[in-house]
């Protein structure tokens, strides 16, 4: 008992234990997931940071530390002077920089964490009613933005271009005006009011686009779009008996890149720049003057990084100089041209400094209306066009009678265009148009009406004001391009192909070197091989774009699509060189969806090649890495052709177990869900070549299904395009013949008989048809119908007698099972006839109709003629093909002819092979032959025997 106790406590100790163990092991880990949900609290506190600052006249609010930001801005419905944004939670310390800020333009801020889903609500009080917001977001660093503007007042209206405006008196401080003032635009200069002379002496004009100088200065063309034969440019118009609709739809599919708008120039600020104020400094004896006219020379040199530094020192020296405003207005404009040379944003805002200051502290100077047009028009070029609003909105306030407010006010509905307020911009150009009729303002405006529908993306309205632009004003068609370009543009994504060749064949005739010409070419290029027009000249317009455009952007789409096209002939090398340049041009072009376009036409090339794998492989590569694409469903699209032509290769050239390996490859991914009919009918026929009958039977069937539903639709037309879509003929007589291999054939002969007698077949489905019955009826001992069928066939081919040699095979075939000779022999002869070196017959095929040729001799009673037939047969297919029986044969012929010794020579060859029975078969026979011989010789020496056998 004493040992059983002790046994038992041992087994409860090691019990204990064991739960002991149990229970630190949940509390450890209790206590991991306690500190891993810890983490993950962690992890998923917020961290977006806040910042909030009053620049200018603008509340700046700026939220960083997402990649993407899922956020929502918007007035409060009860309160208008209330704005409510929603945001992923913000930190501690952003919260309270928030809440303690206000100024003239928000009042307060109150953040609330009670927002839906975890978010934060940001309460915001506008100070006035008039206080609008504007957001956006920036790449790097990722960021959400918020300003709070005021919105620009609606300007007086300004005096009529005739009345003259007051000219400001030069002062005593010696700014002086170089020329006299005018306000009166000529009305010559539809774009420029050349003549005009606003306040400071500068004759501000907009260069007419449609001369060369108004293109840019990095684009080189070299020559304008004009061939001394085509004036016209009929070569690049196609008419309407030459447009392919199977094009159109199969263009659905390609990729094509948004050029950009055809914007015409607003800014000013190169000729105020160019046509600054002379600044005069008169001479006097004492040192300040002669340090002031010593920096006026230096600048009038050139000398400016000796200037700015020498400018330093005099403004240290002369804290209170006279001279200040002329040295601050010439130091400004030094550092904006050095920003205009360089692009460095520091010279940018020491000349924003510098203006900003000479407007407010020189209220009276008769260069402050000038500074204030270079301060606006640069804000403009440096893309800030909320600044630019609210600069020009105070220009038209301080100077409402200035004869530079149409161009002010066309800067400022440029502006709004930005900023994607719509509504004001056409406002805006409306209101010049009302203001300054009659004049080249207001038919400038009417001009840009159409610009602002286009960027909104109304392209149907865009292109009815450009054709009321035109139809109203037709002088002035040949004097702004934007309008037959844009509206080139925007016909061609309303899919309105003709009309939008026509507009680009029009701007290129009214600007032939224009520096929109490189995408105008382009995408004649690209409507061409929309329209279905002959590849030649879809190149030829490609080539075009390259050769007179060579360095702008347009012309370098053409250059991709040019490699593309000629990937297929390229060796090794050259296809390297090929991909390496496109890819290059996805770095450096600034065109959105490039990478997109040059992976599919680099992916396109390949296809071209016939290296659908790799074209395969870079397609997936680029949609795993950007599945938010827009251009998604085309990359599908491609994926899916070229899996499904990969298929097609492998069935076509009889690799039918690479086929079903690599469908098995996609088979649960991309071809999970397709909606694509070939596939699975070349898979169907890869399993039907391979002998899985049931397999392919259960694909044809279900694809013959689908098939029938889409007879007669729109989504027939388009998949015959897009897919290798088959016959509703061809998938029964393809399931009549996996039927047939399965000896199925009632129901063979069911879907034979569904095809009909005008049935969209190609030429060996004819043949293959017909094959079919003549089978079919055999197999029914219906040898006269199968005769009939091929004789019919073959009386009737006129197509490759190769292709219908298989069809006289079988009819030599039956009739050789009818016993008509003859005609069984003859139609082997038509076998052999289609076979040559130049286009040779299948080996089985030819072996086959000479036999059945030797047979039909033999059964001719022409057995000499026979036995040279299989002689032939051997001599040329006996190391290729099993023919034992038929050398057994021939033997046998001989043998039967009484020609022992030939026979013994035939069968001698079969000894020792796989056939070696058949020799032993016919050795026996020779052995029992010769024995006869012999005996009856013997029996003749006997003289017995002889008299016996006398009569």
């Amino acid at each position: 008992m004493t040992g059983r106790r002790d046994s038992l406590t041992k087994i409860e100790r090691a019990r204990r234990v064991a739960l002991v163990r149990l229970s630190l092991l949940l509390w450890l880990v209790v206590g991991a997931f306690g500190s891993w949900q810890t983490h993950a609290q962690q992890l998923t506190q917020s961290v977006v940071r806040a910042e909030i600052s009053h620049q200018a006249d603008t509340a700046h609010l700026e939220f960083r530390g997402l990649k993407t930001w899922n956020y929502e801005l918007k007035k409060d419905e009860l309160n208008p002077n209330k704005v409510i944004l929603t945001i992923p939670p913000i930190d501690d310390a952003s919260i309270a920089r928030l809440q303690g800020f206000s100024d003239a333009l928000i009042s307060s801020i109150k953040v609330s964490k009670d927002g839906p889903d975890n978010t934060f609500v940001v309460h915001f009080d506008l100070a006035k009613s008039d206080v609008e917001s504007f957001e956006y977001l920036t790449d790097d660093p990722s960021s959400l933005i918020v300003d709070f503007y005021v919105k620009p007042v609606e300007a007086t209206k300004p005096q009529q271009a005739s009345e003259a405006p007051a000219t400001p008196a030069p002062t005593e401080k010696s700014v002086r005006t170089a020329k006299t003032v005018k306000a009166q635009p000529k009305t010559d200069s539809p774009t420029t009011g050349a003549n005009r002379k606003p306040a400071g002496g500068e004759i501000l004009s907009v260069p007419q686009a449609s001369t060369p100088a108004a293109a840019d200065k990095d684009i080189q063309t070299k020559f304008g779009v004009f061939d001394g034969g085509d004036d016209n440019y009929d070569r690049f118009r196609v008419k309407g008996y030459e447009v392919n609709e199977d094009a159109i739809i199969s263009s659905r599919q390609n990729i094509y890149l948004p050029f950009p708008i055809l914007k015409m120039q607003v800014s000013q600020l190169d000729k105020l720049m160019q046509e600054q104020p002379e600044y005069v400094i008169h001479p006097r004896d004492d040192r300040e003057n002669k340090e002031a006219r010593l920096l006026m020379t230096l600048f009038k040199r050139g000398r400016y990084g000796v200037f700015l530094k020498t400018y330093n020192y005099f403004v240290n020296q002369y804290p209170e100089t006279e001279y200040l405003e002329i040295l601050k207005c010439i130091k400004a404009g030094i550092h904006l041209e050095r920003w205009k040379d360089t692009g460095k944003s520091t010279e940018f805002d020491q000349a924003r400094a510098l203006y900003a200051q000479l407007v407010q502290r020189y209220p009276q100077s008769p260069v402050r209306e000038h500074n204030n047009l270079i301060l606006g028009f640069a804000l403009m070029e440096r893309g800030e066009a909320l600044a630019t609003l609210q600069t020009f909105a105070a220009f038209i306030k301080t100077y409402p009678t200035s004869p530079e407010i149409p161009l002010v006010r066309n800067a400022i509905a440029e502006a709004y265009i930005i900023l994607k307020k719509f509504d004001e911009a056409t406002g805006e150009y409306n209101n010049i148009i009302q203001d300054f009729p009659k004049t080249p303002y207001a038919q400038e405006a009417v001009y840009r009406l159409g610009d602002v529908a286009f960027a909104k993306g109304e392209f149907t309205q865009a292109v009815r004001l450009y054709e009321t632009a035109i139809k109203n004003l037709p002088a002035l068609e040949k004097v702004y391009p934007n309008a037959n370009f844009n509206m080139a543009e925007a016909r061609f994504w309303q899919k309105d192909y003709q009309p939008a060749l026509d507009n680009y064949i029009q701007f290129l005739k009214l600007f032939p070197a224009h520096q929109h010409g490189g995408y105008a070419l382009t995408r004649i290029g690209e409507l061409m091989g929309v329209l279905g027009v002959d590849q030649r000249r879809i190149m030829g317009a490609f080539l075009e774009s390259y050769f007179r455009f060579p360095n702008h952007a347009g012309a370098k789409v053409a250059r991709i699509r040019m490699l593309a096209q000629q990937m297929r002939g390229m060796k090794s090398k050259e296809l390297k060189k090929a991909v390496e340049e496109i890819n290059g041009y996805a770095e450096k072009l600034d065109l959105p969806g490039i990478i997109e376009f040059t992976t599919l036409m680099a992916a396109e090339g390949l296809s071209n090649r016939g290296e659908y794998k790799q074209a395969i492989d870079n397609l997936i590569g680029y949609y795993q890495k950007n599945p938010p694409s827009a251009n998604i469903d085309r990359f599908k699209g491609r994926i899916l052709r070229n899996i499904a032509t990969e298929l097609k290769e492998n069935f076509e050239h009889g690799k039918f177990m690479q086929a079903l390996e690599f469908y098995s490859k996609y088979s649960k991914s991309w071809l999970k869900h397709s909606d694509r009919i070939d596939v699975p009918v070349f898979v169907a026929g890869a399993y039907e070549r391979a002998g899985a009958l049931s397999e392919a039977e259960s694909m044809y069937r279900s694809a013959l299904i689908r098939r029938k539903a889409i007879v007669g639709t729109q989504v027939e037309r388009e998949k015959k395009v897009s897919e290798y879509l088959p016959s509703v003929a061809s998938l029964n007589l393809r399931l009549a013949s996996t039927l047939a291999g399965d000896r199925k054939y009632i129901e063979a002969y069911q879907h034979l008989r569904d095809i009909g007698p005008e049935a969209e077949l190609s030429p060996p489905e004819v043949v293959e048809r017909v094959q079919l019955n003549a089978l079919i009826a055999e197999q029914r001992n219906d040898h006269e119908r199968a005769r009939a069928a091929l004789t019919e066939l073959t009386q009737k081919w006129e197509g490759d007698p190769v292709l219908v040699a298989p069809v006289n095979l079988q009819l030599a075939e039956t009739q050789l099972k009818l016993k008509d000779y003859k005609k069984a022999e003859a139609h082997a002869d038509r076998v052999l006839a289609a076979d040559s070196t130049e286009a040779p017959l299948e080996a089985k095929l030819v072996a086959s109709a000479m036999k059945v040729k030797a047979d039909a001799l033999l059964g001719q009673n022409k057995s000499l003629a026979s036995v040279e037939a299989y002689q032939k047969l051997l001599e040329r297919f006996e190391d290729k093909l099993p023919l034992g029986s038929e050398r057994y044969k021939v033997g046998q012929i001989l043998f039967d002819r009484g020609d022992i010794k030939g026979a013994q020579e035939t069968w001698q060859r079969l000894a020792g092979t796989k056939d070696d029975l058949l020799w032993k078969v016919g050795k026996e026979k020779i052995d029992q032959s010769k024995f006869q011989d012999d005996y009856t010789k013997y029996i003749n020496r006997i003289p017995a025997m002889n008299k016996e056998s006398k009569p």
